[in-house]
């Protein structure tokens, strides 16, 4: 009897153990087959293909990449040229007339519109149309860069165009990025706070966001093992996160509407951006900087945009940077409709990037209606060549008080 008591006991415990192994094994099987693991952190197939790891500035295009960018309401060729421009070469561009240099992130290069639409091309065809004369303007901007990055490709793009005037669109809420740059790790762009988390694997990138060493090592784990447990495990996570974050009360720097904070968090975006005016001036080109603001789903802009640019309208009037600020007239063309950019992608639309284009052509022009006159001979040396500042300071001082702009009707502010 004993032994036949023993024997009953160990077929219960058997058959409990074999039913929460049944148990938790179709779970895990219902959760493999309905849910990605919690940590799968998913490649860019829209963008990744346009992407190489460079040197100096941690990544760039990848020269004579073709892709198209595709999103559920659009499709738009993105081609590279050999020198790493979403444009013709630099080469070719040399030989223009006028010559001007566009630097920028996303919304300068223009994902999510075709080449002829972003707002480089269209402002090339505008002033080609107005001066009768060969321009080029040389879109060298790439996604996701910092103002640090971008500062880079300008003194690389620089000596290769010698423009006469450089456009630096700066997306004013993307100054986070000097503090945590995107960097190209397996494959695709990341954030660079995100680096410690990241984990390349067969099936791609697994990211776990717990400080601990030890603590990341078992979520890695459980990710590629027993992803119910890595569920699970999720879920605790953000629980905890939720009441801490109630706890602190604190706002991210993206989210905060104090404007000392605001400056003081810019003020590394601001600082680079003076340091391309100098360097373009020391190649002999103007210095121009358009704000650029993202559009949210709704249509609004966010309250945090004026508080940006008024910040960097501020830094352009210091240190004498002549400041393009569209908001005004997106905020009054947009009527509260998201009509400048689509429901699943935040890039401007080509109607955005025509507004920008008109804005910037009633400055930009001033800037070369009197080098053209010294190029074609009225007040220069007959041969086409270009004065210096100092030649074109007077009439380029009376081209511009000719023809002044409204602070209160324009988007270009000084």
């Amino acid at each position: 009897m004993p032994a036949r008591r023993r024997l009953t006991r160990l077929i219960g415990v058997f058959a409990i153990v074999a039913f929460w192994v049944l148990l938790v094994g179709g779970a895990e099987f219902v959760v493999r087959a309905l849910r990605k693991p919690p940590g799968y952190f998913p490649r860019n197939p829209r963008e990744d293909p346009l992407y190489v790891a460079d040197s100096a500035t941690g990544y760039a295009l990848k020269a004579g990449a073709h892709h198209d960018y595709v999103t559920p309401e659009l499709s738009a060729a993105i081609d590279i040229s050999s020198d790493g421009l979403r444009d013709t070469t630099a080469q070719a561009a040399r030989k223009m007339a006028v010559r001007i240099l566009s630097v920028g992130d996303s919304f300068t290069m223009g994902l999510a519109v075709e080449a002829q639409d972003t707002w480089s091309k269209q402002l090339e065809r505008m002033l080609a149309k107005q001066l009768q004369a060969p321009v080029a303007v040389v879109n060298a901007g790439v996604p996701g860069y910092s103002a640090r990055q971008i500062r880079q490709r300008l003194a690389r793009y620089l000596p290769m165009v010698a423009p006469q005037v450089v456009i630096y669109g700066f997306t004013t809420e993307t100054f986070t990025r000097m503090q945590n740059p995107v960097v190209f790790f397996g494959g695709t762009l990341v954030r660079s706070d995100a680096l410690p988390g990241l984990r390349v694997t067969q099936n791609g990138l697994l990211y776990s966001p717990f400080r601990r060493a030890w603590l990341r090592s078992v979520d890695f784990w459980l990710n590629e093992h027993f992803e119910l447990a890595a569920h699970v495990l999720n879920e605790v996570r953000h629980v905890r996160d939720r009441a801490a974050h109630t706890e602190a009360g604190i706002l991210p720097a993206s989210q905060t509407l104090d404007p000392a904070t605001i400056r003081a968090d810019m003020q590394p975006a601001l600082d680079e951006m003076k340091t391309m005016k100098r360097d373009a001036e020391v190649a002999g080109a103007r210095f121009l900087v358009l704000l650029i603001n993202m559009q949210r789903p709704d249509g609004s802009f966010r309250g945090q945009d004026s508080i940006y640019n008024a910040t960097a309208i501020r830094e352009c009037a210091e240190f004498r940077i002549t400041c393009v600020d569209l908001l005004p007239v997106l905020r009054r063309e947009a009527k509260d409709a998201p009509v400048f950019r689509t429901k699943s992608d935040q890039h401007w639309t080509p109607r955005a990037h025509r507004i920008a284009a008109d804005s910037l052509l009633r400055r930009v022009v001033p800037e070369l209606i009197p080098r053209k006159r010294v190029a074609s001979g009225e007040g220069g040396d007959g041969q086409g060549r270009w004065p210096s500042e100092s030649a074109c300071a007077a009439t380029r001082c009376a081209a511009m008080s000719a023809a002044p702009l409204s602070r209160a009707a324009s988007p270009v502010t000084r």
